[in-house]
């Protein structure tokens, strides 16, 4: 069996460098790793002493809160701007309608914010509470007439 001299290692062992993988050039020491990742932290929202005392599993928690918030931002600004889209379609559509119409056309842009327009459903849901609510005030100046 052939044993290495002193100063030599084995191929394979783990102190032989040419197996050893290194560590990727952005983080060549334990502190920039640390730094790095207790950066990741506090823009997560943890505070230094959640990082440095907390349960490991608290970084993951907030971790994915961060990422389940920026994900709930971009579907709202998709939707900002696909309703910005829509205003600016229906505007064009009344403009060009106008414009070209021979006969005048009746095309009106939007007198209000489509969040505020009601459905159909909407509009029997609130038929039917204000129905209600004038038959409890009924019932309750008949109990009130009773009474007295």
């Amino acid at each position: 069996m052939h044993r290495p001299q002193q100063g030599q290692c084995e191929k394979g062992s783990l102190t032989d460098t040419s197996v050893r993988q290194e560590k990727p050039a952005e983080f060549q020491t334990a502190s920039q790793y640390f730094i790095e990742m207790m950066s990741m932290a506090i823009a997560y929202g943890m505070t230094a002493e959640q990082f440095l005392d907390g349960e490991p599993w608290l970084f993951n928690v907030y971790a994915k809160v961060a990422r389940d918030r920026e994900e709930a931002e971009s579907k709202k600004m998709d939707y900002s701007a696909w309703l910005v889209g829509l205003y600016c379609y229906q505007a064009f559509g009344v403009v060009l309608s106008n414009s070209f119409s021979k006969h005048g056309s009746k095309a009106k842009y939007p007198e209000q914010p489509i969040s505020q327009k009601k459905t159909g459903v909407e509009n029997d849901l609130m038929a039917q509470y204000q129905g209600f609510m004038s038959l409890v005030q009924q019932m309750n100046r008949s109990k009130n007439d009773k009474a007295v």
